[in-house]
């Protein structure tokens, strides 16, 4: 009993011995230590019981001071295992929440406004390296060089095509829009060929049968290795950017009045000006922009060329002093251009093949 003021002088000596030197008080470091862990409390907690057990020790007090201090560890885990919150995260979660609930200040321009393109080619991620430069894209020369065959078909600029890869399309999918709208959608056979029956061949090759996605023939996807074979037995063999770029051409030509628009006009205008500038400004003072939008429109559905913009402008110009009707404009530059409509129907021929109607037959139909 005698050495206990000794062991506890000892132990003060130790804790101001060892002290780390800081600007707290020595009360506080004590404090925060001694309590920094319940295991600690319930340490001292049994090292209480064990002396208050002895016989001839101060029982009520050791046993007394070994409950209040195993209290005090009891309620210290208990604090310690509910989840703090820290200040500076109770702050931030305010400021999301404010910005959550406040109305953005940012206000929205014209260039928010997503750009709606001529045509679009969007490609799974797997058909990825047929528009990549660095391997080639193969499909972005040819989709250049079926835009400029058109164009001249055509007789104005078919616009540029945005290609760009789409994560919500399937691995080997493709698909092409016009004006914002969906027109076509279809997927290929990665690391396989396309051997399309073109009417006549000579035997099968084994593979998975399908359909030529642009314009419905039967066909086969066939290994690499089978190419040979299947062009020896007739099949017409092609590879994705073919398939994709064919099946663009059609879609150009199927839509060819939705890909006509002001701009293509415009372009129009610019190149009848550098030939004949005084007849470009006639035709502009006769006929609107939107008017000759709609005539032209009409004109590509027909299958008309606008190559020759002199003549179709001069025929324009003597029409609009009677009618603005597209469809009797239109009429008249297909009678204008009729040595040209023929010459892409029947070729070199002389002779026209044509159907009649009888005389009956055509009373009763004038007369229905």
């Amino acid at each position: 009993m005698a050495q206990i003021p000794s062991l506890l002088l000892a132990t003060s000596a130790a804790i101001i011995v060892t002290r780390v030197a800081d600007n707290n008080n020595l009360s506080d470091q004590i404090t925060k230590q001694v309590l920094a862990s319940p295991t600690a409390l319930f340490v001292v907690s049994g090292i209480m019981l064990v002396l208050g057990l002895i016989p001839g020790m101060p029982h009520m007090a050791f046993l007394g001071f070994s409950a209040v201090v195993g209290f005090a560890g009891w309620r210290m885990r208990e604090f310690q295992a509910a989840p703090e919150i820290d200040d500076a995260d109770l702050q931030r979660a305010e400021e999301i929440v404010e910005q959550n609930t406040q109305p953005e200040s940012k206000e929205l321009i014209s260039s928010d406004i997503p750009h709606i393109h001529a045509m679009n080619l969007h490609v799974g991620y797997r058909l990825v390296s047929l528009i990549d430069r660095q391997q080639g894209a193969e499909l972005l020369n040819r989709l250049l060089g079926i835009r400029k065959t058109l164009t001249e078909q055509r007789g104005f600029v078919i616009p540029h095509i945005h290609i760009r890869d789409d994560l919500a399309l399937n691995a080997n999918q493709y698909q092409i829009t016009v004006r914002g709208a969906v027109a076509v959608s279809a997927e290929v056979e990665v690391d396989k060929l396309l051997a399309i029956n073109p009417g006549q061949v000579y035997g099968n090759v084994d593979g998975i049968l399908t359909k030529d996605p642009a314009y419905g023939m039967e066909a086969v996807w066939i290994s690499t290795s089978d190419k040979d074979k299947a062009v020896n037995l007739g099949y017409t063999v092609v590879d994705h950017a073919t398939i994709i770029s064919t099946h663009v051409s059609k879609v150009i030509n199927d839509h060819i009045e939705d890909i006509l628009g002001p701009v293509e006009v415009n372009g129009i205008l610019e190149r009848l000006s550098t030939v004949n500038s005084k007849l470009a400004d006639d035709l502009q003072n006769k006929l609107t922009h939107q008017q000759l939008l709609r005539v032209f429109r009409q004109l590509t559905i027909d299958g008309v060329p606008l190559s020759d913009m002199v003549t179709i402008a001069n025929s324009l110009v003597e029409s609009a002093e009677l009618t603005k009707d597209p469809i009797l404009l239109a009429a008249d530059v297909r009678c204008v251009l009729r040595r040209v409509i023929l010459a892409s129907l029947i070729g070199a021929r002389t002779d026209v093949p044509a159907l009649t109607l009888s005389n009956e037959l055509e009373n009763i139909l004038l007369g229905a």
